[in-house]
């Protein structure tokens, strides 16, 4: 039989575990949202004839990733 210490020792590591995966979890979903509209947001800017500088400036995403918009818009 396991002492209560360890019982109480695995308890603890658990919920500080699943504390930490939620607060990863969190800054993830954030930052996938960040980009996601910053995309949006270059979208819209290529639409509109925004030059390629101007939307990098604004949105300050990557030039492989404006590129990608760029040939997703051609087909």
């Amino acid at each position: 039989e396991q002492s209560e210490a360890y019982q109480n020792g695995l308890a603890d590591g658990k919920k500080s575990g699943m504390t930490e995966g939620q607060k990863l979890g969190q800054k993830l979903g954030q930052k996938l949202g960040q980009k996601e509209s910053k995309l949006t947001i270059a979208k819209i800017m290529l639409d509109a004839g925004e030059s390629i500088k101007k939307i990098k400036l604004y949105t300050k995403i990557s030039q492989k990733e404006l590129q990608k918009l760029l040939n997703e818009q051609k087909k």
